[in-house]
């Protein structure tokens, strides 16, 4: 069975534009799901926070809630 002889480490690498374009849009709906989390965490924490400590339960599981529902509402009308 033939080898194929191994590539050499200094060799250019040819990315086609789609390639490109694909990273980009794996990028982009990254750094979309790092924001979404980001404002989930801030809203749990700050529902938490009132719960426990700003005296106000049902305003704080009112801002818990949103947590949950705001992150994935945003997401599906964000996309365009």
């Amino acid at each position: 069975m033939a080898k194929k002889p191994a590539a050499a480490a200094n060799a250019p690498v040819d990315f086609s534009e789609a390639d490109f374009a694909a990273h980009e849009r794996t990028y982009a709906a990254f750094m979309q799901t790092v924001k979404l989390s980001i404002i989930c965490m801030a809203l749990l924490v700050i529902g938490l926070y009132f719960i426990l400590f700003g005296g106000a339960p049902i305003f704080g599981g009112f801002v818990i809630l949103l947590s949950i529902v705001v992150p994935p509402a945003l997401a599906v009308f964000s996309r365009g």
